[in-house]
């Protein structure tokens, strides 16, 4: 049986307010924010991005990386139309600046965010068919402005601990507790010193929001939920551990304790990885981390602690796969012949590397116009199983320009961009490879 020691106990009480709640879209800039704020029809400094469920929409990340705009809405999330490619900017909510990656709950009603300006943490509305992001304002009426979506004020009024500095990752499950609900439980990452954090959310009210905080691994970077468990794997960019942990959650939708769950070293021969991603194949029984020191990519089994009994979990590193240098995302994807691919993002070598995970070769590389940061494929809606079948990848540029000669701070506001690739392999032309759909950037969004 494996210990389980508890790092972390609190109690406090919870206050619980009611919100007025509405449904509706977002008609423009709300007046009540101050100060110059991002255009919202074109990316700037785009990061993390998700798609929704329904695969019709989804959602980019901008970051405000020059600080141009003001710190406290400088960023925005962009909600972008996946049939026609085109930003719905009235649809798109303000976000404080540095945002880093957005996660949807179990059944797409919420969207978080992790912003680093003030530690923010913003969980979103999200429309019922995923067209539109917003917060509702203290009339109830939808608003793009996102002070009325951050958590932080509600864990103060609450007498809460704060957020931790610098968070950065984040990964979200729920579960149903008998006095309150459904209750959200949105676990961070954090760059900065050694924490990690998870918070609740009651009803999925953000009046009760209530955060417990504990000490796991340095410069936390990556965090991803087990499937099938309620177990945090956690990565980080000043150790060459991971960790896992889990969060207990009471009757009252509470975070009582951050329960350790083990740990492993990935690589002993770097005290520093500089962890990048960790990605889980669906059954959980097998994971992936991305690291740059080395550029490398680890893959790690769960098995039994005792493989007699199949009691117990323990962890074996089965392989590593050179990369290019500097990875940084990465996104799973099955064909429709059953090969099992990887599609990993290159910042230094502006590619993106097309690994067979079954005989752990890489397959192809995809030149890019500009440094790559995140990457999602869509929703198999359709699939690849004929040539008329949408299959696309979609990654952020994040100081992509649409002139080769010009530079971001001539860019009038926007910069960066999301670059479509088609991944259907029936759009593969051997004869002329040269004008091969197949693993080519066939749109760009800016």
């Amino acid at each position: 049986m494996m210990k389980i020691d508890i790092i972390v106990w609190k109690a406090s009480l919870i206050c619980s307010l009611t919100l007025v709640a509405a449904m509706g879209v977002l008609t423009g800039c709300d007046s009540s924010i101050e100060g110059s704020l991002p255009p919202r029809d074109q990316l700037h400094y785009p990061v993390g991005l998700t798609f929704h469920p329904d695969g019709q929409y989804f959602y980019v990340v901008n970051s405000n990386f020059d600080a141009r705009y003001r710190p406290n809405a400088g960023g925005s999330v962009s909600v972008i139309d996946a049939n026609t490619l085109e930003i719905r900017d009235a649809h798109s909510p303000y976000l404080p600046s540095f945002g880093s990656n957005i996660v949807l709950n179990d059944d797409a009603t919420r969207a978080y965010v992790t912003a680093r300006a003030q530690n923010s943490v913003v969980a979103f509305n999200v429309a019922s068919d995923g067209s539109a992001l917003y917060c509702n304002d203290s009339q109830g009426q939808a608003t793009s402005n996102p002070a009325a979506c951050i958590i932080n004020p509600a864990l103060e009024k609450n007498a809460s601990a704060t957020v931790p500095d610098d968070p950065f990752d984040l990964a979200v499950f729920s579960v149903d507790r008998p006095e309150v609900g459904t209750v959200d439980v949105v676990n961070l990452a954090h760059l900065a010193g050694t924490q990690v954090s998870s918070i609740a959310l009651p009803g999925r009210d953000l009046s009760g929001a209530n955060i417990q905080s504990a000490p796991l691994l340095r410069g936390a970077s990556a965090i991803t939920q087990r499937p099938g468990t309620r177990d945090l794997y956690v990565a980080g960019r000043r150790t060459n551990q991971i960790a896992i942990y889990q969060p207990y959650i009471n009757d009252l939708g509470k975070v009582e304790a951050l329960l350790a769950r083990g740990s492993f070293a990935l690589n002993n021969e770097a005290e520093m990885i500089d962890a990048r991603a960790i990605v889980f194949e669906d059954d959980g029984q097998r994971f992936y981390v991305l690291s740059r020191n080395p550029n490398a990519l680890y893959i790690v089994d769960v098995v039994p602690a005792d493989p007699a009994t199949g009691a117990g979990r323990a962890h074996r590193i089965v392989g590593s796969i050179p990369l290019r240098s500097q990875p940084g995302g990465m996104a799973l994807h099955t064909t429709p012949q059953g090969q099992r691919l990887a599609y990993i993002t290159s910042a230094q070598d502006r590619s993106i590397q097309v690994l067979d995970l079954e005989s752990r070769t890489i397959l192809d590389e995809i030149l890019l116009s500009a440094e790559p940061y995140d990457i999602v494929i869509e929703p198999r809606i359709s699939g690849c199983a004929t040539a008329e079948q949408r299959c696309r990848a979609f990654v952020t540029l994040f100081s992509d320009t649409p002139k080769s000669d010009q530079k971001c701070s001539d860019a009038g506001g926007g910069c960066g961009s999301v670059a479509v690739i088609d991944i259907n392999p029936l759009h593969r032309d051997t004869e002329l490879p040269e004008l091969s759909r197949y693993h080519s950037v066939i749109k760009k969004i800016y």
